[in-house]
């Protein structure tokens, strides 16, 4: 959301509205939810045409797991949201390469449990991991947590609840210190 606007020059329309910033972010996620929920059963369709895959998950296992993911997503925006508010244009690299930062770091790629000692405990931080250790273990893979969805969940609530106060907080800072004008055309 705030990458597009820094980029388009229009940032400042979207820190001067009256609204609160858990509403812009909302209504963001809530767009971006559902185009990716179509992306998905359109994935999900075409790779059982196509290549006969099939999905082993219980409706409610996917739709949680689903969930996760797009309050995942929520909260790699809202980061970045904040790191555009507190450092402006010197954000933009970090915020466009975050999502890859976490991949390698959550396990998407391999998994979390072969990554050397300081590496994994940023994983085990990273609400993703525990979401992927959940769909993975509906494949016949040992889950290293108990329940990991619980885990996952409730990292993802304690950081969302967490990183709204800091965005209020840097779009207060932002409009205080002008860095919207230096932002905006």
């Amino acid at each position: 959301m705030m990458l597009l606007d820094m980029w388009s020059m229009s940032l400042k329309y979207t820190i001067v509205t009256p609204a609160p910033f858990y509403r812009m972010v909302t209504g963001a996620w809530l767009f971006g939810s559902l185009r990716g929920v179509i992306s998905l059963a359109l994935l999900i369709l075409l790779s059982a045409w196509l290549f006969g895959f099939t999905l082993t998950l219980p409706a409610t296992a996917m739709a949680a797991f689903v969930l996760g993911i797009l309050l995942s997503a929520m909260l790699i925006g809202i980061f970045n949201c904040i790191l555009i508010l507190v450092f402006g244009r010197r954000a933009e690299i970090f915020a466009w390469t975050l999502s890859a930062i976490v991949m390698i770091f959550c396990g998407i790629y391999y998994p979390v449990t072969i990554l050397p000692e300081p590496f994994r405990a940023i994983g085990l931080m990273i609400p993703i991991t525990h979401y992927l250790e959940f769909f993975r273990s509906f494949y016949g893979f040992q889950s290293i947590f108990p329940d990991p969805l619980l885990i996952a969940f409730a990292e993802t609530l304690v950081y969302l609840a967490l990183l709204l106060v800091v965005a209020e907080i840097s779009m207060l800072r932002a409009r205080r210190t002008g860095l919207v004008l230096k932002l905006s055309d």
